[in-house]
């Protein structure tokens, strides 16, 4: 098995502005033991939208992908989900799910800093730190916001599809709205239109591909429905500023 201790890191942080993000990784931020605890979670080869500022007791944790690639597929979607779906990418929890994710997360690190660390043991209790904060997230959506629950329903989809599927027509027939209608509930919630979520996931899968080094770009070309190389490099270089070659030997 690769190894997987660099893949996973938990520390307790003085301050933000320590933490910095690997490549490829999500990154969590605790704060927990503040009068009103919260969590600041960090997508995906994203930069975290918050301000920096000075907070004690900050548990800080940060996984590469392949954690949680390597179970179901509706597990994958649910944790991509978690880290798109939280307004301002920061969650406001209540004492008793404090107090629970405190204690996985002591369980994570006494694991981790043991001698024979069991990789089995260290997934699974990320895993149940994921899925409480999953079941938090899905109990703090109201019934009634009908927004919000078709950004859910999108943000699905776009996980099934973004490799073939790029046109905002698609995804507003499949949640029964028109593109108009669609493109504006994204933009309101999420700062971005259909196509360009769709683009920005392109890329970002596009880069892990890379990164892998397993398939060609002529074969990545192919899989993104990109008509020729030439069309594909044009579109990655257009977001990364680098050509799909060079990020690749960079790598």
């Amino acid at each position: 098995m690769e190894d997987w201790t660099t893949k996973i890191t938990l520390e307790i942080s003085k301050y933000l502005e320590n933490f910095q993000l690997k490549n490829n990784s999500f990154g969590l931020l605790f704060l927990l033991e503040v009068p009103h605890p919260e969590v600041i979670l960090m997508p995906l080869n994203e930069k975290p939208n918050f301000s920096v500022e000075e907070i004690n007791y900050t548990y800080s944790l940060q996984f590469q992908r392949e954690f949680i690639e390597e179970d179901d597929v509706e597990y994958a979607l649910d944790v991509l989900n978690l880290f798109k779906l939280s307004e301002k990418q920061r969650l406001n929890l209540d004492e008793k799910t404090s107090n629970n994710l405190t204690e996985i997360i002591n369980f994570l690190r006494n694991e981790l800093q043991s001698s024979n660390a069991n990789y089995q043991i260290i997934k699974s209790l990320l895993k149940v730190l994921l899925l409480h904060l999953i079941r938090f997230q899905k109990a703090s959506l109201l019934p009634q916001d009908h927004l919000q629950n078709k950004i859910y329903q999108f943000l699905q989809l776009l996980e099934l599809n973004f490799k073939t599927e790029i046109s905002a027509k698609f995804y507003a027939q499949k949640l029964d709205l028109s593109s108009k209608r669609l493109n504006q509930i994204l933009k309101e919630k999420l700062g971005q239109t259909a196509t360009q979520l769709v683009r920005q996931r392109q890329i970002t899968e596009i880069k892990r591909e890379l990164q892998k080094k397993n398939k060609s770009i002529k074969e990545l070309a192919f899989d993104y429905q990109f008509n020729s190389v030439s069309a594909f490099s044009r579109f990655f270089k257009r977001h990364t500023k680098f050509s799909p070659k060079q990020f690749k030997m960079w790598q």
